[in-house]
């Protein structure tokens, strides 16, 4: 992670912030002060692999950094685009469904990689046609893009309802700087979760083929069989095994126990060829004297 780049992605965030209001530009020895304050919770957000456990932990840094009243993060679904609410702090569900329909506007601008700032929404030319930000009383808002290289990973959305809650040139200047520490630490988060889920997929696929470590058989029709003993091993059907005396009958039915749902209970085998005709029901089944 470079803080050169986060630098100049913050300075992006200023330079689409022009016009939305604010007082002059901060000095970038201010800037860099600010990295150095946002390299410790960039600490935090690196080190938090599990993508449910980083998102909350994004947007209460963003409140707390910012002083908003409420916020959301929002992922965008890269197959389609839609922007879901996945951290949400100061909102109820119904206060959240509402959210959404007011948010939506300036999450269009995020998805366009644009920062959004309102310090006035009641006066904001942009927002005039919006009705349910004057209903819901937000008095001013700030919307940030999460952004690689490649796409939009989603948005950072925080509002106050309270005209003296405003934000500050200095808390949009660290929350720019936050939402790009925000996309590294998702990437990774994302990355961690798929190489999981392989290494637990690749795990299971060899604890299935383990099983079989003791058929050494390698022939093609050893192969085609050791395939549908696989297959077979994930069902309650029950499994049928033909073949002359001596060729492996019983050391297939262990290993198809060992990779089934019952491999914790017991095996038991009975050579059925052994018990008289008229003593396998009792044998199999037990029974009670005098029946």
């Amino acid at each position: 992670l470079d803080p050169e780049d986060e630098l100049m992605r913050a300075e992006q965030f200023l330079a689409d912030l022009d016009g939305a209001g604010g007082a002059s530009p901060t000095p970038h020895a201010e800037v860099h002060g600010d990295l150095e304050k946002l390299y410790e919770i960039s600490r935090e957000l690196l080190t938090a692999v599990d993508l449910p456990e980083l998102l909350p932990r994004i947007l209460r840094v963003a409140l707390a950094t910012s002083g908003a009243e409420r916020g959301i993060v929002f992922r965008f679904e890269a197959a389609t685009g839609a922007a879901i609410p996945a951290a949400v702090e100061g909102c109820d569900l119904a206060a959240l469904g509402e959210a959404e329909a007011y948010s939506r506007t300036v999450l269009d601008e995020a998805r366009s990689r644009v920062g959004v700032l309102s310090q006035d929404t009641g006066g904001d030319p942009r927002y005039q046609d919006i009705a349910s930000l004057t209903l819901h009383e937000i008095r001013s808002l700030l919307c940030v893009p999460i952004t690689n290289e490649e796409r939009v990973l989603g948005a950072l959305y925080l509002d106050n309802r309270q005209s003296d809650r405003r934000f500050t040139r200095h808390a949009t200047r660290i929350v720019g700087i936050l939402a790009g520490l925000s996309a590294v630490a998702i990437q990774n988060a994302e990355r961690y979760g798929e190489l999981s889920r392989r290494t637990q997929q690749l795990s299971r696929e060899l604890g299935r083929y383990a099983q079989f470590d003791e058929i050494v058989g390698r022939s093609r029709p050893m192969l085609e069989m050791l395939k549908v003993l696989d297959r077979v091993t994930a069902t309650y059907f029950p499994v049928l095994l033909r073949g002359e005396s001596g060729t492996g009958k019983e050391l297939l039915c262990r290993a198809i126990h060992r990779s089934g749902a019952r491999a914790n209970g017991p095996l038991v085998v009975q050579n059925c060829a052994a018990v008289p005709a008229e003593l396998l029901e009792s044998e199999f089944f037990d029974h009670t004297r005098g029946a």
